[in-house]
Formats: structure tokens, sequence, C-alpha cells
């Protein structure tokens, strides 16, 4: 199936009568708005001379390689019976010649005959229904490379938009990707966040847990009964820790190393009378439970009449 004719704009057949002294074309003049539109020139009238050539005979290279002619080549029917060459000076219409060239109109054949068709020679008809022939482009090289130039400038402006349009499709799916990339970076780093705090977290725990089971097997319960048999009537605990956690820094934060106090009891209280918080010291210290007894604060809170101290007691192994 010949495709051609549906690429590239249809060929218009303009015939030439040239007269003694001038020529005729039909149709006539308005050749600026054929731009780019191919041309199938037939030329008869005056000064067309034809010859026959044997299939193989190279003499006819003579009229075929001058530039000052005009030709064409006809079949005269079997290759056995040779071909017919038909020509004439390109002066005689140099003038149409030119005015094509300067409009840009591309002459896509030419065919040359005699007034009164010979054998072999092309009417009107028959030379635009042979121009898109598939195997006349095979034999001459220059009318394919017209029609590729032909179909350059009818397909340039298509395949520009197309490429505007891929372009800015191109675009627009850029900008989608480039948001659902961030949006799915950031969920990553956010999980990736979560994924680091809560092992930490784990890390922490057992560490925690490790410490605890570190503990000496001392009843707790035993020991704050131990001690709250010491308390005397004017004191009164306010806290009381066990094995009280401590850090590496003055807070225990969530970068800080968390240790266990072993074996240490942290007692805070207060008292009317300070010599109650000594007396009470005495007590625990005198208690078998206990390896030591350290008052490390009895002081005077600010406008009252209370004392307020800090024991720390230490459990034998």
């Amino acid at each position: 199936m010949n495709v051609l004719p549906y690429i590239i704009p249809q060929p218009l057949l303009i015939e030439v009568e040239v007269r003694s002294d001038d020529y005729h074309t039909k149709p006539s003049g308005a050749f600026e708005k054929l731009k780019h539109r191919p041309v199938i020139l037939y030329i008869t009238g005056e000064g067309v001379l034809s010859k026959h050539y044997p299939t193989e005979d190279v003499a006819r290279k003579k009229i075929t390689e001058n530039k000052e002619l005009l030709w064409s080549v006809t079949s005269s029917g079997k290759d056995s019976e040779g071909v017919t060459v038909s020509f004439m000076r390109r002066e005689r219409i140099a003038p149409l010649l030119e005015e094509l060239d300067r409009y840009a109109v591309p002459i896509l054949e030419q065919h040359i005959a005699s007034t009164h068709l010979s054998a072999g020679e092309l009417s009107p008809g028959e030379a635009l229904k042979r121009a898109f022939a598939l195997s006349n482009l095979r034999r001459k090289p220059e009318q394919l490379n017209l029609l590729c130039r032909l179909l350059y400038h009818r397909l340039q402006l298509p395949v520009l938009l197309l490429f505007l349009v891929l372009l800015l499709g191109n675009f627009l799916l850029s900008e989608r990707w480039r948001r659902e990339n961030n949006l799915l970076q950031t969920e990553l780093s956010a999980r990736q966040r979560n994924d680091k705090l809560q092992k930490e977290s784990r890390e922490k725990q057992g560490r925690i847990s490790n410490e605890y089971r570190k503990v000496p097997s001392v009843s707790f319960a035993l020991l704050s009964d131990r001690i709250a048999s010491y308390v005397p009537e004017e004191v009164r605990l306010n806290r009381l820790s066990l094995f009280p956690a401590t850090s590496s820094g003055s807070l225990i934060g969530r970068d800080k190393e968390v240790k266990l106090s072993f074996g240490i009891i942290h007692l805070t209280g207060e008292t009317t009378i300070p010599g109650s918080a000594t007396l009470f010291s005495r007590f625990l210290s005198n208690d078998p439970l206990f390896d030591s007894v350290k008052v490390v604060s009895l002081e005077r809170q600010k406008d009252s009449p209370l004392f307020q101290f800090e024991l720390h007691l230490k459990i034998k192994s």
C-alpha cells in the first residue's frame, strides 16, 4: 500500500505548452501560494525532441548529463525494445523554473512529451499517477531526497507541537512525582525517627530491668515496717526512696545513662524538734538491717517552726 499521498501534500500537475517565443502554463500564475507543495511539470510543444535508444546504449548520457537540457525517459514497451528520451533546451522555460525556485515550489518530477504522444510517452494523468510509485522512487534517489524534504516541512510543526506537549507532560508528571517523593521521604524520616525513639526506649527499659534484677533479695515491706517502727512522735516522713535511680548528669533525661543505687535508702521528713531527727538516725543505726545511717541535712524551713532533714541509709549486704 502506497502511503506517501496521505503524508505529504498532493502534487499539482502543471502543464507547460512551449510556443515559438514563449510558453503557456495550466494552471497559470499564483505560484507563491504553492510553497513546499510538490509539482509535476508536463512539458509539450515546440522544441521538444524524442529519440529512441536501445536499453544498454549509453549514448543517451549525452542528453541526460547535459545540464542545458530538460529530459525525461520513458519505456518503449518491453526492456528489450529500449527506451525513449524526450528532451528540450532548459532556456525555453527558464523564467518558469526561476519563478518556481523563488517561491520554494519543489519539482517532484518532469515529463517531456511531443505534441502527439508516441509509444511509451505518458499522458498528464499517467504522470500524476506515477509520481508516488515506490519503484520510481528507487530508481531516482534525488526524487526520494525531495520527498524527504517535503516530509520534513510537512511534519516539523506537528512534531514540534508533539515535542512541546511531551515536555509539558513530563514537567507536570515530574512535579507530581517530586511532591509524592517528598511526601514519602517525610513519612520515611518520621517513621525512622519514631523507630529510633522506640528502640532507645526499649533499650532503656532493658537496662532498667537488668538493673532491677541486681536488687538484693530483701523484703521492701520488712524495710518499710522496720523504718516506720523507729519514727519518733515529733517526726513526720515525707519521702522514702528504695534504691533511688541516678544518672551521669544532674537530671535523669532521655540521653542520660540510668543507674540504681543498690542497698541505699533515702529518707526525707520534718520535725519540730531537731533532736528528734538525730534520735531517729540513732535508732536506725542500731538496727542490724542497716550498715550505716548518715544525716545529710538538717535545717529550719524559712518562715516556719519546722526543721527539714534528709537521711541516707545503707543496707547490710
